[in-house]
């Protein structure tokens, strides 16, 4: 599977995934590199077409302002985590997601949200 990352004065770059599908692609100014969802797999690639596993079960939602940490939604007990690019193996969990709520996407804020 290939992504086309199309820069801000339109020159189109070529991403190979590695991966027999995406499902989502979540990426920043800042991050190390496109994280995507595939099946029940979530990788992050890198420009340098190496690849990233995520840890068994967790999926990318979405890269924090900095591009150093990765907000990730687990499968198994429908939580919500933060994955570090320089600790790959693990997930420090937030904390559980609604059972019944299905969400399209999550965002990370640079700030606080209004309430």
């Amino acid at each position: 599977m290939r992504l086309l990352d199309i820069g801000p004065k339109g020159q189109v770059r070529v991403v190979r995934t590695g991966l027999p599908n995406v499902g989502n692609a979540h990426w920043g100014k800042k991050a190390p590199g496109i994280a995507v969802t595939a099946g029940s797999l979530g990788e992050l690639v890198r420009p340098d077409r190496t690849t990233e596993r995520l840890p068994p079960g967790w999926h990318p939602a979405g890269w924090n302002p900095a591009g150093t940490r990765l907000l990730v939604w687990g499968t198994g007990d429908k939580a919500l985590g933060i994955w570090n690019p320089a600790e790959p193996g693990r997930v420090l969990r937030i904390g559980p997601l609604p059972r019944k709520v299905f969400f399209a996407k999550i965002v990370w804020l640079a700030k606080p949200a209004r309430t």
